[in-house]
């Protein structure tokens, strides 16, 4: 979150991501998925939706996120996409107890309240400008992954989610070694988003380095993962 935040501690934090391009470089791996995503990555409010052909499948109704306040202490956090990435130990390993991990996310939850969408631009540029060349010098492709679901939630500013920019993210550093994770899922969970198009597009500039196929279905309350064919 240094990174993204923009503190002073980032270089540190950033000369390691370095060091581990390099080393991943030297065991083979040419391509890095990663995200910019503020505190909660990937969210999802249920991980088990029953759909009608009997599969179970990862769903996002806009009521139950709104229904959630980070910043109350009376709020119910439990929100599947953040607390399935993490077990409550490691959770709590790197922020103390129970009641230490609800209140380290309110305090970081509050720090990006105080960005714009611009702040996390200057961040995302300060990170790309340093990291791309290590990777092109490594041959590594560095593949962004986009803002899953693609708008802002809790008020956290969210940029890496739809085609403009898209486009403005690979022109920060104009490398082909910068490049993006095409998630359709990610960018087809918003209507606005020409998914088809955008591959092509980014195909064809030879800019999609890793990519994640999934469907969902657009609801008019979120949105749902459909299963596979």
């Amino acid at each position: 979150e240094d990174i993204k935040l923009g503190k002073p501690t980032r270089d540190r934090y950033i000369e390691n991501y370095c060091e581990n391009i390099r080393r991943l470089a030297e065991a083979g791996i040419r391509c890095i998925c990663y995200n910019f995503m503020p505190v909660f990555d990937w969210t999802r409010t249920q991980l088990d939706h029953r759909l009608p052909d009997g599969s179970t499948s990862l769903v996002y109704y806009k009521e139950q996120v709104d229904a959630v306040d980070p910043l109350k202490s009376d709020s119910d956090l439990t929100l599947p996409g953040w607390d399935a990435s993490y077990t409550r130990e490691e959770l709590r390993a790197v922020v103390g107890s129970e009641m230490c991990i609800r209140d380290r996310l309110r305090a970081v939850v509050a720090e990006y309240n105080k960005m714009t969408e611009e702040d996390l631009w200057a961040n995302l540029t300060y990170f790309l400008e340093r990291i791309i060349p290590v990777a092109a010098e490594c041959d590594v492709n560095m593949a962004i992954h986009e803002d899953d679901p693609c708008w802002s939630i809790f008020g956290l500013p969210r940029i890496i989610t739809c085609e403009k920019n898209l486009d403005r993210f690979l022109k920060i550093v104009d490398d082909p070694h910068n490049g993006i994770t095409l998630c359709t899922g990610s960018l087809g969970c918003s209507a606005e988003n020409d998914v088809v198009h955008m591959a092509a597009k980014y195909a064809a500039m030879g800019r999609i380095h890793f990519v994640h196929a999934r469907n969902v279905a657009v609801l008019e309350n979120g949105f749902e993962e459909r299963a596979h064919y």
